[in-house]
């Protein structure tokens, strides 16, 4: 925290962010085991607390906000190619859009001027990308801002979860003028609030608290679901393993060389039911999993002739 003599103390916190990434700090306590796959690794990723070098890890944990019966604990992951830094960030929320982080949310209204005269004229009537770049909620509300949220696949109106931070009546919604990071990964998030009735509006800046929570505050009225053939990867840094054995030990990976037999795969099925296998249930288990294919840093990019 800084040097002050305000203190925000947090409870039930967890050791990972809603970016997918695990965190160590000097206040963990141990609380249970858990058991992953360690599918690879990349010395160059660079973390949000600034660890360079970690391994990728597949998880069964959910994504988003929790559903019945699990903690209360909003997550967000990523695809194995999102860590191995082989397609953008853009790309990547065409893939796990993880809508209920507020690192995905966009962000209008902050602009110190109006800009875009110098941009080429849109081919779409009435278009101006100028009302994008208007100061405050006017921004917010045009429609110019609403396509590029879209086109972002970034979630832009917010409804309020918490009446003691917002006015959770329908007609109020939410939009986020800009974060700032402030003390140990505490956030200041300042927002519009907007009253669809009467048109009238006011921002506001919340006090310093933790991305998860601000999470659990707000939900995007624009959410969509990660891809679950896809998603559910995080990432470990080796500085965090080297804490987490300093303070707990316990870490550690098995590793299992295993050879199936040609008979085993139901692509071999007919070299091999004369023999009398059965491969029923191998067929009928078997999925298609869902591929993504971009043809540039652009995912909506296109060759026209």
């Amino acid at each position: 925290m800084p040097m002050t003599t305000c203190c925000i103390p947090i409870r039930g916190g967890t050791n990972y962010n809603m970016h997918g990434e695990f965190i160590a700090h000097g206040g963990m306590t141990l609380e249970g085991g858990h058991l992953m796959l360690l599918v690879g690794y990349n010395d160059n990723y660079r973390t949000k607390d600034g660890f360079t070098g970690g391994f990728i890890l597949k998880n069964s944990w959910f994504d988003g906000v929790a559903p019945p019966l699990a903690p209360h604990i909003p997550r967000g992951s990523h695809s194995i190619r999102y860590w191995m830094e082989q397609i953008s960030d853009w790309e990547e929320r065409t893939i796990c859009p993880n809508s209920h982080s507020p690192y995905n949310w966009y962000q209008c209204g902050n602009a110190e001027s109006v800009t875009g005269g110098h941009m080429a004229p849109s081919h779409l009537p009435n278009f101006s990308r100028s009302n994008a770049f208007k100061e405050g909620i006017q921004a917010c509300l045009s429609e110019e801002t609403k396509l590029y949220a879209e086109v972002n696949v970034q979630p832009l109106h917010l409804k309020c979860n918490n009446t003691a931070f917002c006015d959770t009546a329908p007609e109020y919604t939410y939009f986020v003028r800009n974060m700032t990071e402030w003390g140990d990964r505490m956030t200041v998030m300042c927002m519009f609030e907007y009253n669809e009735k009467t048109n009238a509006s006011r921002d506001f800046c919340m006090m310093p608290m933790l991305v998860q929570t601000i999470s659990k505050l707000y939900t995007p009225v624009e959410s969509r679901e990660n891809d679950p053939d896809r998603c559910g990867f995080y990432f470990f840094p080796y500085e965090v393993v080297r804490e987490y054995v300093a303070l707990f030990e316990g870490f550690y990976v098995n590793h299992f060389d295993i050879k199936w037999h040609p008979q085993s795969y139901a692509a071999n099925a007919d070299l091999y039911e004369h023999l009398g296998y059965d491969y029923s249930l191998l067929k009928g288990s078997t999925k298609t999993q869902n591929e993504y294919k971009f043809v540039g840093p652009f995912p909506f990019a296109r060759v026209v002739i």
